[in-house]
């Protein structure tokens, strides 16, 4: 099974009109070598014989030249090397994967593949897609905060099966990672456009659309690490986790800046927000609370709460009436809500 390479031709005999094949005069120089000039490249190898017993001999060509022929050659001799030669079942589905493979012009698998495909009983084909896999993952954990599962179900159904549950997890690289992050920049830049707008059509397109910041996808990041880290060290569907080798940018929190009365004047004028995190002063606040008030805002009482005490939406609106103490003036904060905001169903929409 150590295989060999051999040169054949197009030529044809001249009586017959079949093709000469490797009995062409003109590969073989007169000492007996090989020409260096006519012909083309091929390798023959013998690999184990199928389950029901029949022998499997392998040709392939053409190559440009030898050492490509032997290249592929020496691919089939490692993957030969894995299965135990006692043992007939691997030494069969050894050779299924390889004749697969140059019968459906596919690379030879590697060591590895071979290794996970005889400790998995599959064949790389069966592996999962990244969707079936971070579904089956998900449903998968347990004994975990309700917030952390919340977490990773947002962050696989909106973002990691729509980019890149159509792979199968094998052929997942760190590019269909990066090329995910620019998705979601470019979206990230449709959404604020969107908002800038003084068309109130197009303001609605994105109405209620989160803009995803370099904290959150981190978060994202470190939720597709952890799937595929599993994936790896305990199902062997992989081998590296092609998430380590993306690199992010820093998450630096935006600067927080004060509504000037110049600042209102300019984003009244250009409707150009100042930053992304922008405070009111007390006499703003003040005026809101005014104003909700007297306008008999159901949640008047929700946003006085949150004025004068620092606390998240999230955790506002998760409170329990048990964690309120209104006697003695105090609350617990125990839960939190998070919800995360679908994308448009119809991407076109972002396309306006």
């Amino acid at each position: 099974m150590k295989g060999s390479t051999f040169k054949r031709c197009g030529c044809r005999d001249s009586v017959t009109g079949r093709r000469l094949g490797r009995s062409c005069p003109q590969l073989r120089r007169p000492g007996g070598g090989w020409s260096r000039n006519h012909g083309q490249w091929h390798w023959q190898i013998e690999i184990p014989a199928r389950a029901d017993g029949t022998r499997r001999p392998l040709r392939h060509g053409p190559y440009a030249t030898q050492a490509d022929a032997d290249a592929i050659l020496d691919r089939i001799r490692a993957a030969l090397a894995v299965p135990d030669p006692t043992d007939p079942h691997t030494t069969v589905k050894t050779g299924d994967l390889i004749e697969a493979a140059v019968k459906t012009g596919a690379p030879i698998p590697t060591p590895d593949q071979i290794r996970r495909a005889l400790h998995l009983d599959i064949t790389p084909t069966e592996l999962p897609t990244m969707q079936a896999y971070l579904t089956d993952w998900l449903a998968g954990r347990k004994n975990i905060k309700t917030g952390t599962l919340r977490s990773y179900e947002g962050h696989i159904r909106l973002y990691l099966i729509p980019h890149l549950g159509h792979l199968r997890i094998d052929r997942l690289r760190p590019g269909h990672i990066d090329a995910m992050y620019d998705a979601i920049a470019e979206r990230n830049t449709t959404i604020a456009t969107l908002r800038a707008s003084r068309d109130q059509a197009k303001r609605d397109q994105v109405k209620n659309q989160r803009i995803v910041g370099p904290r959150t996808l981190h978060v994202i990041h470190a939720t597709l690490r952890k799937a595929l880290n599993d994936a790896m060290r305990r199902h062997r569907y992989i081998d590296t986790n092609p998430a380590l080798m993306v690199e992010l940018p820093t998450a630096r929190p935006p600067k927080p800046t004060v509504w000037t009365d110049q600042r209102i004047r300019t984003w009244r004028d250009t409707g150009k927000t100042p930053s992304p995190v922008m405070i009111w002063t007390p006499e703003h606040t003040g005026r809101f609370l005014d104003h909700t008030h007297d306008a008999n805002d159901r949640l008047y009482a929700l946003y006085h709460l949150i004025t004068f005490t620092g606390l998240r939406r999230g955790e506002a609106c998760g409170l329990h009436w048990d964690d309120l103490d209104l006697d003695a003036h105090t609350l617990t904060v125990r839960w939190q809500l998070v919800q995360p905001v679908d994308p448009p169903a119809d991407p076109a929409l972002l396309a306006t």
